[in-house]
C-alpha cells in the first residue's frame, strides 16, 4: 500500500527538527521588495525603481528613460531584472553596480525580464512581437557573459534559475507549468515533472540539484459542491523527473525558490478548511538534512505575511511580507553555518 504523502512529510518534519540552526534578522531601513541578496547586500524594488540597500542606505538605480525598474537577481556586483514603460513594453537588463545596460535579444520582442544570474550566466525570457495579437510565444533566454553569446533554450518556456552551468524553470504544458532542466543548449532540454503530479516548476539550481515546488488537484467537497484543489508542495531534484523528493514543511502547501551554499528558502501558506492557500511564510530548510527552519516566526508580531526570495553563499536568506496594515517591509535573515549530516555526528 503507498505511504501517504502527508506521512511522509510529517516524518521529514520531525527527523529535519532535531537540528535548529541559529538564526538572526534585520529589518531593511525602507519598504519596498527584496527579491534577491549576494554578499549580504539585498536587491529588488522601492517606489517602482530598481534598488540595492547596502548596510543603513539604499541606492537608486533605475535606468533613465523607463517607468519602472526591478531587480530580481544578484551576484557579486552584477545585477539583473528588468525596465519597463508599460505591461508589454519591457526590457531585460543587467547592472554592474549602478551603471545598467539593456542585454540583446535576439528577434523582435514587446516583454522581456532577466530573473537570475550566477556571475557567469544570465536566465530569462522573452516574447515574441505578433502583428496580429501584440504578444507571441515566450522564449526561454542564455546570456553567457564570457562568449556574449544569447541562446533560446525554446518556446513557451521560462528561466527562473542559473548555476554551475545549469538552467532550470518550466515549460507551458497543457494543464500548467511542467518542471524543466538545461545545460547550455536547446537540444539539452530535460523534462523534469514528476508522474502522477498535475504541475510542477523548478525555481534554482546551484548546478548540482534543483529546487522548486510540484501541485497536484485533489476533488473537495465544499457546501455539498464538489470542487478542484490544487495542493503545493516543495522539494528537490537531482536531474531526472524520479528523484524529486519532498522537503519537509507542516504548512499544507509549501516552495522553494532558491537554493545556495545548502541553504534552501522559499514560503508554506496557511489555508482555509478546505485547502485553499492563504497566507504566506518565509521558511528555509538548512544543510544536508535540509532541517526546517520557520523564518516567519522571527518576524515581529504585526507581520501578516512573509516570503524568503533568495540566499547568498553566506548565510543571508532575502525577503519580504507584508503586515497587518498593508505596509510591504523587507528583510534579511542571517543563517550560522548549515549542520553537518546526521549521520556524520559522532
Amino acid at each position: 500500500m503507498p505511504i501517504p504523502l502527508s506521512t511522509l512529510i510529517a516524518a521529514s518534519v520531525a527527523a529535519s527538527l532535531a537540528f535548529a540552526p541559529d538564526v538572526t534578522v534585520r529589518r531593511l531601513a525602507t519598504g519596498g521588495y527584496a527579491n534577491t541578496v549576494s554578499a549580504g547586500i539585498a536587491a529588488g524594488t522601492l517606489n517602482n525603481h530598481a534598488t540595492l540597500w547596502i548596510k543603513d542606505r539604499t541606492l537608486d538605480v533605475h535606468p533613465a528613460g523607463f517607468s519602472f525598474s526591478a531587480i530580481n537577481g544578484r551576484t557579486g556586483a552584477l545585477s539583473v531584472g528588468f525596465a519597463g514603460t508599460s505591461t508589454l513594453s519591457q526590457t531585460p537588463i543587467a547592472w554592474v553596480d549602478d551603471r545598467a545596460q539593456a542585454l540583446p535579444v535576439p528577434f523582435d520582442y514587446v516583454y522581456g525580464r532577466a530573473t537570475a544570474t550566477d556571475g557567469v550566466q544570465i536566465v530569462g525570457s522573452a516574447s515574441e512581437t505578433d502583428p496580429e495579437r501584440g504578444v507571441g510565444a515566450s522564449h526561454a533566454l542564455l546570456w553567457d557573459l564570457p562568449s556574449g553569446v544569447v541562446t533560446d533554450l525554446g518556446t513557451d518556456a521560462t528561466v527562473s534559475g542559473v548555476g554551475g552551468g545549469a538552467q532550470v524553470g518550466w515549460q507551458n504544458g497543457s494543464r500548467g507549468p511542467t518542471a524543466a532542466l538545461w545545460r547550455g543548449t536547446q537540444g539539452s532540454f530535460v523534462d523534469l515533472h514528476p508522474q502522477g503530479q498535475d504541475v510542477s516548476v523548478a525555481s534554482d539550481t546551484d548546478g548540482t540539484i534543483q529546487v522548486g515546488y510540484v501541485g497536484v488537484d485533489v476533488r473537495v467537497r465544499h457546501e455539498g459542491r464538489p470542487r478542484d484543489i490544487r495542493f503545493y508542495a516543495a522539494g528537490v531534484w537531482d536531474g531526472t523527473p524520479e528523484s524529486f523528493t519532498y522537503l519537509p514543511s507542516p504548512y499544507r502547501h509549501s516552495f522553494a525558490t532558491a537554493i545556495c551554499a545548502g541553504i534552501i528558502v522559499g514560503y508554506g501558506n496557511t489555508s482555509d478548511a478546505i485547502g485553499t492557500p492563504q497566507e504566506s511564510r518565509a521558511v528555509a530548510w538548512v544543510g544536508p538534512d535540509h532541517a526546517f527552519v520557520d523564518l516567519h516566526a522571527l518576524l515581529p508580531p504585526d507581520m501578516r505575511t512573509s516570503r524568503a526570495t533568495d540566499v547568498d553563499a553566506a548565510g543571508n536568506i532575502a525577503g519580504y511580507g507584508v503586515t497587518s496594515g498593508g505596509a510591504v517591509r523587507s528583510f534579511v535573515w542571517s543563517v550560522a553555518a548549515p549542520p553537518r549530516r546526521s549521520d556524520d555526528l559522532p
